[in-house]
């Protein structure tokens, strides 16, 4: 079944509205803050957890790779231009002076990337403002960004929510790339400065899509506790060896990715003025998402339950045969350490300081009647 925009938005819906998603999201990299800082009170600035550094450093911490460093976390409007607006949603661009240094491990991981696939000669460079190729770019970048609300408002807007910061490179540094995001740095869109608004349009689509799932990931059951024993799916298209086959979490994460590219596409193709041209991914999205969606509805016993309501929600069917998520452990709020939580409706998210962190999604709690 091939969705159109509005039914994917009706898909993400059933895990709420993108701000409430994000919420839980922030709550996921404060409250480790809260029960780690030695003086003084965690981060709460939105500006400051919203950064994908500051995101790509807390994970580091959460999974017992650094040690909590207060000053190492920053604002994220320190990296970029001064904001737009564009239906009520911020979209900000990395500018700044300080900006390709303090991205440098996002892009480097990209760089890497790319010199897998042999695909890269030369370093990745981030664009500043003061140089020659930022205002076009910048510019194609917001019409993009406008054409995408415009095409396709509900979908891309939901997406955009997610995007914490679009940070554009030098072309002669990045002929080959597309856009991109980098799962250890989420909220970060990288892209060469594009040449058209279409092709902005389609980056914010697909790395949005991107920024969404990894949302999801981090504040729903979407894999289960076998994650890491699942086959790799091996795509039918891979031009390269590096390509031949995908981990699970990057597996579903292009699929979700290719679902709402095949409908934006769906969506742009009824305005001729704005149809992409090569090497867009728009017109192969839909073979793609189907093409994947079989083998995850084949594999399906390796999700969570979140993963099969978004599953089978984006195939506009059944899936896999159903298998009850994780229950969280009764004891998750017993035994030693300093405990916080924090509830969002029937989901209560609970810290335990130790080394590493540990966090837990479980069910609110009723109130005891005889209390």
């Amino acid at each position: 079944m091939r969705l159109a925009f509005d039914d994917i938005i009706r898909v993400h819906a059933k895990f709420g509205s993108a701000s409430e998603i994000i919420e839980q999201r922030r709550a996921v990299y404060q409250l480790p803050t809260e029960l780690l800082a030695e003086h003084g009170s965690g981060i709460a600035d939105p500006d400051v957890l919203d950064n994908p550094m500051t995101r790509g450093s807390l994970g580091a911490v959460l999974s017992g790779m650094r040690s909590y460093d207060r000053s190492a976390l920053r604002p994220v409007a320190e990296l970029a231009v001064e904001p737009v607006m564009v239906a009520g949603c911020i979209v900000r661009v990395a500018g700044s002076v300080s900006a390709p240094d303090v991205l440098a491990d996002a892009v480097d991981r990209i760089g890497a990337e790319l010199g897998r696939h042999g695909s890269i000669a030369r370093p990745l460079t981030v664009l500043t403002s003061d140089r020659p190729a930022f205002a076009s770019g910048y510019r194609r970048l917001r019409d993009g960004v406008e054409l995408a609300v415009g095409v396709a408002p509900g979908l891309a807007l939901d997406l955009l929510a997610h995007v914490a910061l679009f940070a554009m490179l030098e072309s002669d540094s990045s002929s080959r790339l597309g856009s991109a995001s980098v799962r250890e740095y989420p909220g970060v869109v990288l892209l060469p400065a594009p040449i058209s608004t279409v092709e902005a349009a389609e980056a914010l689509i697909h790395e949005g899509a991107h920024q969404k799932f990894f949302d999801l990931a981090i504040t729903r059951a979407i894999f289960g506790p076998d994650q890491y024993t699942a086959p790799r799916f091996a795509p039918s298209w891979a031009a390269t060896a590096a390509m031949r086959s995908w981990p699970l979490e990057q597996t579903f994460a292009a699929f979700h990715a290719y679902c709402c590219l095949a409908a934006f596409f769906d969506a742009v193709r009824r305005w001729p003025e704005h149809h992409p041209v090569a090497p867009s991914l728009l017109p192969v999205a839909a073979p793609r998402a189907a093409e994947i969606g079989e083998w995850l509805a084949r594999h399906g016993r390796f999700l969570g339950h979140d993963g099969h309501v978004l599953l089978e929600g984006l195939l506009g069917r059944r899936g896999a045969q159903l298998e009850s998520g994780q229950e969280p452990p009764a004891d998750v709020l017993a035994g030693g350490g300093r405990v916080i939580a924090r509830e969002f409706g029937d989901r209560t998210l609970v810290a335990r300081r130790g080394t590493p962190v540990d966090l837990s999604w479980v069910p609110t709690r009723a109130p005891n009647p005889s209390t």
